[in-house]
């Protein structure tokens, strides 16, 4: 019984206001704009004016029919105004901007509306873009795309090339893509900017330098050239060899083949370093750090020793009177 009064009396309090709301309306001393706060009020419209396809009726005062042509141009321009520069300066639309884009909002059932837009930086209008959580991203920078690499992360599919426009402006230039392994990839034939060397562990190495550092490392035959050809000018001490005009100016690893006319020993050493003379007598003390040959009369022997950085070694002979001839059968230099 009680449920069937209070339903009662709610019906009873719409139908007052549905009649108040028509008498308001239809009243001819009444604005219509009256009318129109009142259906807002009791409708929730978001609009101060509305748009009724229903009005005015045959019924209506000549005299009202104005009122309702203003209207109707009030509730177009309030809409208009939304995304327009179309605002009311009292009663005309004077702005000398009228009709220009504002904003552009893009409708969400379910969020709120992502705007499109423009935004002032530096004195420069650029066009922006706000999604429904209120983030704001500047899409232009001074004539050109204002987008950060992070802001392109999930825009390309898996293992499909990012590309740019050729220089004839006929086809497109493949850049990068990330593989079906999730690896990064460049395509074949890619070049570095320029082929100046790596300067980190983790910098890609452009062939150049790849070329150069193979060579750098290579055996390279020497030809058997003769470096030394004569007597020592002192004897059982150690004097300096140059190989530089073969080796270059450089720390290298050379191979000797070094022939006598006597028996005695040759020694050789790299320049700078510790390394004693060796003695042929009995009981004398040997040679250190050297590379040794005891010769017999126009018999030969091979050693292997590093040049100092300039490409110099040191070498000796006990027997000035022999003639010695050096030749470098290779060697390994950076």
């Amino acid at each position: 019984m009680r449920k069937n009064k209070l339903a009662w009396r709610i019906f009873v309090v719409a139908q007052i206001l549905l009649l108040l709301t028509v008498a308001l309306t239809a009243s001819a001393q009444y604005s219509p704009k009256v009318a129109m706060l009142v259906q807002k009020l009791l409708l929730g419209t978001t609009w101060t004016y509305t748009l009724d396809t229903t009005r005015p009726q045959g019924t209506e005062a000549p005299s009202v029919l104005d009122n309702f042509i203003r209207d109707d141009k009030s509730a177009f321009g309030e809409r208009l105004n939304v995304d327009h520069i179309f605002a009311e300066t009292g009663s005309q639309f004077s702005d000398p901007d009228t009709g220009y884009h504002r904003n552009i909002h893009f409708f969400s059932s379910t969020n709120a509306d992502p705007i499109l837009g423009v935004t002032t930086v530096d004195g420069v209008d650029e066009l922006r873009y706000t999604d429904s959580g209120g983030t704001t991203l500047t899409l232009t920078s001074v004539g050109t795309l204002n987008i950060a690499s992070a802001d392109l992360l999930g825009t390309l599919e898996n293992n499909t090339y990012f590309s740019a426009v050729d220089n004839a402006g006929t086809g497109t230039v493949d850049l990068i893509k990330a593989n079906a392994s999730d690896v990064a990839v460049i395509p074949d034939g890619s070049e570095t900017a320029t082929s100046a060397a790596p300067t980190a562990d983790a910098d890609i190495a452009n062939k150049k330098y790849v070329d150069d550092e193979i060579e750098a490392v290579a055996v390279l035959a020497a030809s058997g050239s003769t470096v030394f050809n004569g007597t020592m000018s002192v004897g059982g001490n150690f004097q300096d060899l140059d190989l530089s005009g073969t080796v270059g100016s450089t720390s290298a690893l050379v191979i000797l083949e070094v022939t006598s006319t006597g028996s005695d020993m040759y020694a050789a050493k790299q320049k700078g370093a510790n390394g004693t003379y060796p003695q042929r007598a009995p009981g004398a003390a040997s040679g250190f750090g050297t590379g040794l040959i005891d010769f017999e009369a126009n018999n030969y022997g091979e050693v292997i020793i590093l040049t100092d950085s300039a490409g110099v070694i040191q070498h000796g002979y006990q027997n000035i009177a022999d003639t010695i001839v050096v030749r470098v059968l290779g060697y390994i230099a950076k």
